[in-house]
């Protein structure tokens, strides 16, 4: 018991360093289901944490029809080939994170602010190094909205 005991207790620490970060993030698990969906993320979505976890429903945060998110590609293993048919010179490999991908680009689902973000999603492995969850952050893209105005305006009001 105590074992579990400090299972559960990592788990709940490392779970609540996502809840508190700054900017959007997300979690996805080996099956493509939410596990995690953070109070940022929460607000800038308008889609509550309660109604996501647990479904395979990341998309509607960030497109109009369903598709994978780039944390499904991750999860999937996919190759760079595959990653680029849906974000077609947008994305490339991490630089920083082994077996991670970089991208910007436009998401019409997100009415609040309607404009290109920078994401990056991150395998987690387990000691055997097979990728057990995904991590997707998002971070306003230092350029110009999908409307053409400086985009950080916007995203800091959230």
């Amino acid at each position: 018991m105590k074992v579990e005991k400090l299972l559960e207790d990592s788990h709940k620490f490392y779970f609540g360093i996502i809840e508190r970060f700054s900017i959007p993030a997300f979690v996805i698990n080996k099956d493509h289901k939410v596990t995690h969906w953070n109070a940022v993320l929460e607000s800038l979505s308008g889609i509550r944490k309660d109604e996501i976890i647990g479904t395979d429903e990341q998309w509607r945060a960030f497109w109009t029809e369903k598709r994978p998110v780039l944390a499904d590609l991750i999860i999937d293993g996919a190759s760079a080939a595959k990653i680029s048919e849906f974000y077609q010179g947008k994305c490339s490999k991490s630089l920083l994170i082994d077996g991670a991908y970089e991208a910007e680009d436009s998401f019409p689902a997100l009415d609040k602010i309607g404009r290109c973000l920078h994401f990056t999603a991150s395998p987690i492995r387990d000691e055997n190094g097979e990728v057990i969850v995904a991590v997707e952050t998002l971070a306003g893209h230092h350029g110009a909205k999908a409307g053409g105005e400086g985009d950080m305006e916007g995203y800091e009001a959230i």
